[in-house]
């Protein structure tokens, strides 16, 4: 990760997410932010992180993750047809 590219960012902050230790105590992260400050960027670099150390990632968008979501609810609340 470029550090240099997040001007903003805490970096003592961002060093403590690389290390991925928000992974080993079962936590999740959100990343917000106005566009272009890096979110992506960051997301992509502890993901390659991960996958370095062994460990299996999945990316999204927000979009898709609240549209995986909405297809899931829609499937267990349809009627399954049965009388």
């Amino acid at each position: 990760y470029d550090f240099t590219f997040a001007t903003g960012a805490p970096q003592k902050q961002l060093q403590s997410l690389r290390s991925l230790s928000f992974i080993e105590r079962n936590e999740n992260i959100v990343l917000l932010g106005p566009s272009g400050v890096g979110k992506t960027h960051l997301a992509i670099a502890m993901g390659y992180e991960a996958v370095r150390a062994g460990i299996k990632v999945r990316f999204t968008t927000a979009a898709d993750l609240l549209l995986q979501l909405s297809t899931a609810v829609s499937v267990v609340s349809a009627p399954s047809g049965r009388s």
